[in-house]
């Protein structure tokens, strides 16, 4: 069954909002350095090599549904000569996120499921909030008015920000999270903490899923690959709490992925993700290329891609309760080899039931024949 595990692990390696609410209505602009560098990013949907029509997407929203972890065997076998990190196994984790008709988002009546490394989601959910966050800044900017002759051009920007509820705007131009303690960005892969300068008590910090996989909170961790945990080490160290410790990073709203429209001044400055005329927004595109896919209940679409269906709702659920699990690699292989062992013996008595009974039927023959 582990073996299982990494096969289908290997086919989903090849197939390729929390801090904001995100409305299904808002517009962002493409020509911000995250927007370009995600754009750089993605491959057109509408130039695929298999000539598939997947502008269907842009009917649709995108929204999280669940984080995963499982444990696989490490491509060095943890004989990477490191004493303090020679297990052969190493955690994974993945997101599940849904594409659901614009229309019923929130039952995903006729959705679809997708499977991608946590990492790729975090990344281009951040990068799209973070564009989210610049566009509002800028919008709320253009429309700030305040009665107050006495107040500079920043005080009253200030005051709009804070009338608004967008504190965010005026900490860093909307370009950063609103806690000084730690850039999430910087962590959404499982990374040393700056603060930390002795190699003994070394600590990180990244990515990691609830209880219930309903959420992904920053942890701390004591390994370079944030497996075994470090829970109140970053205060001690720190002396602040970690951020989104008990917030999920990530919002489980509705992303639509139809590419808003533009007056003709944002046209001309977001005219980047114009060029490709498919209407579907970033974040949607490059999540649904690099995803595993089930599209079973998809209605109305001409290509249905289901290879991922057998893993995403059996196998994934079944490897995960043995990552979860608190169980040593040690234990569970001494399992299976008590398993195994138990087998072979069940069918060398079976074996031998057969060939005694085999010797008593030729043994009656010879002497009935001889008598």
């Amino acid at each position: 069954m582990m073996i299982r595990f990494l096969t289908v692990s290997a086919a989903l390696t090849l197939s390729s909002a929390s801090m904001l609410k995100i409305t299904d209505n808002s517009d962002i602009p493409m020509d911000s350095k995250i927007g370009s560098r995600l754009l750089s990013k993605a491959r057109r949907l509408n130039d695929n090599d298999d000539g598939i029509d997947f502008t269907w997407v842009k009917n649709y929203s995108l929204k999280f549904d669940s984080c995963h972890t499982t444990m696989e065997f490490r491509p060095d076998g943890g004989n990477s000569g490191d004493e303090e990190d020679g297990s052969p196994t190493e955690s994974q984790l993945y997101v599940q996120f849904k594409l659901c008709p614009s229309s019923n988002c929130g039952s995903c009546r006729n959705g679809a499921d997708y499977l991608v490394e946590m990492r790729e989601y975090l990344e281009a959910y951040y990068d799209f909030e973070q564009e989210q966050q610049e566009y509002n800044c800028e919008s709320l900017k253009n429309n700030c008015v305040c009665d107050d002759d006495n107040l500079d051009e920043e005080d009253c920007f200030e005051q709009c920000y804070t009338a608004a509820g967008m504190d965010y705007c005026a900490d860093d131009g909307g370009e950063g999270n609103d806690d000084d303690s730690i850039d999430v960005y910087e962590y959404l892969e499982c990374k040393e903490i700056n603060d930390n300068d002795d190699d003994s008590t070394m600590l990180y910090v990244g990515p990691m899923c609830s209880r219930n996989g309903k959420n992904i909170y920053l942890g701390e961790f004591k390994d370079g690959r944030c497996t075994t945990s470090a829970s109140g080490e970053y205060e001690k160290l720190t002396g602040k709490s970690l951020p989104y410790s008990g917030t999920s990073i990530v919002s489980k709203d509705c992303i639509s992925c139809e590419e808003p429209v533009y007056n003709d001044d944002d046209a001309n400055e977001n005219q980047n993700d114009q060029d490709d005329e498919d209407g579907i927004r970033e974040i949607c595109q490059e999540l649904y290329e690099r995803s595993a896919k089930c599209e079973k209940d998809l209605k109305d679409v001409d290509y249905k891609y289901t290879g991922a269906c057998e893993y995403i709702h059996k196998i994934l659920p079944q490897a995960e309760r043995m990552a979860t699990r608190s169980v040593s690699t040690s234990t569970v292989l001494a399992w299976l080899f008590g398993i195994s062992t138990l087998l072979v013996s069940v069918y060398a008595f079976f074996l031998y039931k057969r060939l005694s009974k085999g010797r008593v039927a030729l043994s009656s023959q010879v002497f009935g024949e001889a008598a």
